[in-house]
């Protein structure tokens, strides 16, 4: 889950949404992909929740999507940023070369 600080019910989600499938075309997400994604907005500021096929939900975990800006605010994780596996093993691998 995204979260972007606005406020839910003064937000025109329409527009949100719009301009957040915008800044998944600026992180290379075609309209394709787009198309094969179900995204929905929740209250809580506003969350962004998105459901996708596996081979999309990979590259959408592998995404800075804490890039995307919408209405002049910032993405935040409101749980923490997925990891891919790749990441979750070089995330192991340096906390073994630590000095105990």
């Amino acid at each position: 889950e995204l979260s972007f600080d606005c406020d839910f019910a003064q937000t025109d989600l329409v527009a949100f949404k719009r301009e957040f499938v915008e800044g998944l075309g600026d992180l290379g997400f075609r309209e394709a992909d787009v198309r094969r994604m179900t995204i929905s907005l929740h209250p809580g500021s506003v969350v962004v929740r998105i459901a996708a096929p596996e081979d999309l939900l990979h590259r959408l975990k592998a995404a800075p999507l804490g890039r995307i800006i919408v209405n002049g605010r910032p993405a935040h994780w409101k749980t923490p940023q997925p990891q891919t596996s790749q990441q979750q093993q070089q995330q192991q691998q340096q906390q073994q070369q630590q000095p105990q």
